[in-house]
């Protein structure tokens, strides 16, 4: 996934990131075999309300799935919430998203699911609301293009557990 997007990059430093990614000699003993990430599956989808009830139809089998929409219009889903800015940072199982809604600040994932962090957040916003280059684990920027939808839908469910290895990212 990480190689498919490096090769993608039209900054120079994502072509810079690439050539050195396919110039590496063998890291295996530089990097630890795996990487352990814990998720329990609540899963946050932001973005167009019309789009992301959409997509939480076909991510029923989560833990949970909070939506955050973006364009203010409404919708009967249970789990929706509405922001004028959103803030996310973290990982795979650690992502914080603070929000501001008419000037009230709120960590979203306390309000929601009653913990203080999401595990996966699918992002449909077009700029995404994380502006790192290359995805961290668990964060989808559909919107921006790479991952698509698609595979994002594929890979989400197969996140959900107690503890996942991640050495095919390595």
């Amino acid at each position: 996934m990480i190689k498919q997007l490096l090769q993608q990059a039209t900054s120079q430093n994502g072509r810079a990131r690439s050539y050195a990614f396919e110039n590496t000699v063998e890291l295996s003993n530089l990097i630890p075999p795996t990487v352990s990430y814990e998720s329990h599956g609540d899963t946050l989808i932001v973005g167009p309300t019309a789009i992301i009830t959409s997509t939480a139809e076909q991510l029923t089998s989560m833990h949970s799935v909070t939506l955050l929409s973006t364009d203010g219009e409404p919708s009967e889903h249970d789990n929706l919430y509405y922001a004028d800015s959103i803030e996310i940072t973290g990982f795979l199982g650690t992502f914080s998203v603070h929000i501001n809604n008419k000037n009230t600040h709120s960590n979203l994932a306390e309000v929601s699911v009653g913990r203080d962090c999401f595990d996966i957040v699918l992002d449909h916003s077009l700029n995404g609301c994380m502006s790192e280059e290359v995805p961290v684990p668990g964060y989808y920027p559909v919107g921006r293009g790479y991952p698509t939808l698609a595979d994002a839908l594929e890979e989400i469910p197969g996140l959900m557990a107690p503890s996942i290895n991640l050495s095919s990212f390595v």
